[in-house]
């Protein structure tokens, strides 16, 4: 592996309380039990004890150790539109092949500094490439949008007529699985909080607040504990997630305030922590008896690889010498998504491989990944333009139903 000594001193930081559970967590109703959701206090209940794991050395690689990049006809551009019930893959003698994914991210990658190697966690990836295949979503009851700023859009692609991503993926959803559609309400904001306007609107519920990060799934506004009825448990329930902007930011800080590797990565180890506490919560068999499923997207970043954290507005600046660990660091915290969503079974969007050169760079003649130079993220490092909550809806869409 190629390497330096800031690189080095990454990969030697890159351990971290990696959790384990200690026995299944109780949850709500199921006959016998008294107790209802909100009763549970979500840290205590299915507690699990850290353990130290180095990750292996090649845990950050570089894109250009990837495999060579496959012919460009091999993955999809998607529909324009979101794809009316698609029929899905059989798996017979007919279904393409499952392809590696050094040969998905190599195409995407090209030329960025540090990607995330996932391929250490031995995922399954979809035949799209655009994330993991891990699950089998079938018989989907309720769908819950839970997550930050991607969840809930801008008000500003409201304006330009653009429905958010959640409001695209759910109007799908409802044919495909002849569930109650949301009423249009649910798809706007309340102007005061920039929250959904509706929690719940037919068989789906959001529960998303822009200024969310990752410890909010389960504590504070407890976006997932405080997010569904006692009733609403006993349902086959579809998990949709975008979490983490927040958390990056809140890391940036940290970085431009001096701290080191070491220090960086504990703190982003909190939030990994988090994460593996929410998706065990939403996967729960004794919370939800019927079943449930969680599909999730990994961090993008709005830097298209370069870490100049100063051109997103109200962001914290990293001098030259930090940019390179940012990307570091982005990989380390990606990889762990991963690692989460193998373990417990969840899929995983690449929305970060498949965002990179759509952010606030897309427009520079050195790009660092492929793709038409075409805005997705916004000047603000928080939100989508209207062209990133159709590509977003897109990735989402493909990934849930690629599973079934």
């Amino acid at each position: 592996m190629r390497g330096s000594s800031c690189l080095l001193l990454v990969l030697m930081a890159l351990s971290g309380c990696i959790t384990q559970p200690d026995s299944a967590a109780p949850g709500p109703p199921v006959p016998g039990d008294a107790r209802t959701p909100g009763d549970m206090d979500p840290m205590n209940d299915g507690q699990i004890e850290p353990r130290d794991v180095a990750l292996p050395m090649d845990a950050i690689m570089h894109a250009d150790q990837a495999a060579p990049r496959p012919d460009a006809g091999s993955v999809s551009d998607g529909p324009d539109v979101m794809p009316d019930a698609a029929p899905a893959p059989d798996g017979g003698q007919d279904a393409a092949p499952r392809p590696m994914i050094d040969e998905c991210l190599g195409m995407l990658l090209d030329g960025a500094p540090f990607i995330a190697d996932y391929a250490i966690f031995d995922p399954v990836i979809g035949r799209h490439c655009r994330g993991t295949d891990h699950q089998a979503i079938v018989d989907v009851e309720q769908v819950v949008f839970v997550g930050d700023a991607l969840m809930t859009s801008s008000t500003r692609n409201r304006v330009n007529l653009v429905e958010p991503m959640r409001a695209q993926v759910a109007t799908a959803l409802a044919e495909r699985h002849g569930l109650q559609p949301p009423a249009t309400e649910w798809h706007g904001l309340d102007p005061l909080t920039g929250r959904p306007a509706l929690r719940r609107s037919g068989d789906f519920i959001a529960c998303a607040d822009p200024l969310a990060e990752v410890a909010d799934l389960l504590d504070g506004p407890r976006l997932l504990v405080d997010c569904l009825l006692p009733e609403e448990y006993g349902r086959r329930t579809l998990f949709i997630v975008t979490i983490g902007i927040r958390d990056v930011r809140r890391l940036t800080g940290v970085l431009a305030d001096g701290a080191d590797d070491g220090q960086t990565l504990s703190v982003a180890g909190q939030s990994i922590d988090a994460l593996e506490q929410a998706v065990r919560w939403m996967m729960d068999p004794v919370r939800f008896p019927a079943g449930s499923f969680v599909v999730f997207s990994n961090v993008p970043d709005w830097t298209d690889g370069r870490g100049d954290t100063a051109a997103c507005r109200d962001w914290p600046a990293l001098p030259d010498e930090r940019q390179r660990f940012f990307g570091q660091m982005l990989a380390h915290i990606n990889g762990q998504y991963m690692r989460i969503a193998v373990e417990q079974g969840a899929d995983l969007v690449f929305m970060q491989e498949h965002f990179c050169g759509h952010g606030i760079h897309h427009l520079r003649p050195d790009p660092l990944c492929l793709g038409v130079p075409e805005p997705w993220l916004d000047e603000s490092c928080r939100f989508l333009v209207p062209a990133g909550e159709t590509e977003l809806s897109r990735l989402f869409w493909d990934v849930i139903t690629d599973a079934e």
